[in-house]
């Protein structure tokens, strides 16, 4: 039955419904946004925490802090690819910049030995640091879910992997990508081989290890989704804008961070006026200027999909 073919009392009725779903969506939207200001808000109490951290593994560890921040994009972007949710991609991101934590207790000897030349006793020594990392993040309450995934990124797809030798089904999904993506960026950093590998010897790599430390079937995922790690990076039409310079009905090209790592806004996201006027309270509340990557509403071509949607 169509609504002209209803009477007056079930056209006000279903008008009634209407009204209450309008209502309910923007009280959602409003919800979501207030999420947005709690959690920089929370943020605040362990950003500088977090950066801290990064600034010292990125003179220790021998992964330059940007290449450490490279490595936090790759992830999302892979767990983009096997459907992670928004919360599960925030702390693979921040576990991406804290994976080395755990090697700020090594020594200056372990530490400037590629992995595949050390020592039985060297190896001992180094294979301790994810869970090391586990206990020095797990005090901090918001980091508890990071502190796991922490830990478990060097475990194996063949049970050989460290510190625990976990058998692959114990092994979360964010683990085993910062498994994949954290040794495909050592192998570019000369931290597992003495020599830096080039780009496509760093994806050798993996694909050489396919069925032995990775998943195969993750590892065919990737490798198909290659692309995807530089998308939207070289857009012709890609604007970098602050929030005062933003129009409702642009998208998102790039993930939209905070300083401390946390994920506010992925890429793909269509900006209303609501969203934007939330962005500049944001910017209030956390005393610092957002920069987001966007592309204009009239340069999308209709029917076209956003990167996220893809995903």
């Amino acid at each position: 039955m169509s609504e002209a073919d209803l009477g007056p009392l079930e056209e006000r009725r279903f008008q009634r419904e209407r009204e209450a779903r309008k209502i309910a969506e923007s009280q959602l939207e409003d919800q979501s946004l207030e999420l947005y200001l709690a959690q920089i808000k929370l943020e605040q109490h362990y950003a500088q925490t977090i950066e801290v951290f990064a600034s010292l593994m990125s003179g220790r560890s021998g992964r330059p802090r940007a290449s450490l921040r490279q490595l936090a994009r790759r992830v999302k972007i892979f767990a983009r690819a096997l459907n992670l949710n928004e919360q599960e991609i925030n702390d693979l991101h921040l576990a991406a910049m804290l994976c080395d934590v755990g090697k700020l207790t090594l020594s200056d000897e372990i530490l400037i030995t590629p992995v595949f030349e050390m020592n039985k006793d060297q190896f001992s020594v180094f294979s301790k640091h994810p869970r090391l990392a586990y206990e020095a993040l797990i005090t901090l309450e918001p980091l508890g879910s990071v502190a796991a995934i922490v830990r478990d990124h060097a475990e194996q797809f063949d049970g050989s992997g460290y510190p625990a030798g976990k058998r692959w089904e114990e092994v979360s999904v964010s683990a085993r990508i910062l498994c994949m993506e954290k040794d495909h960026d050592a192998m570019l950093n000369g931290i597992l081989t003495p020599k830096a590998a080039t780009e496509a010897g760093a994806r050798r790599f993996v694909l050489d290890h396919r069925g032995s430390r990775y998943d195969p079937e993750m590892v065919d995922l990737w490798i198909s989704i290659q692309d995807r790690f530089d998308i939207d990076q070289d857009a012709a039409d890609e604007m970098a804008l602050h929030p005062l310079a933003l129009s409702a009905g642009m998208t998102l090209t790039r993930d939209l961070t905070s300083r401390g790592g946390v994920l506010m806004l992925g890429a793909g996201k269509v900006l209303t006026q609501h969203l934007i006027e939330k962005l500049l309270e944001l910017e209030i509340s956390a005393s610092n200027e957002f920069v987001l990557y966007v592309v204009p509403a009239p340069k999308r071509e209709p029917g076209e999909k956003s990167y996220k949607d893809q995903c």
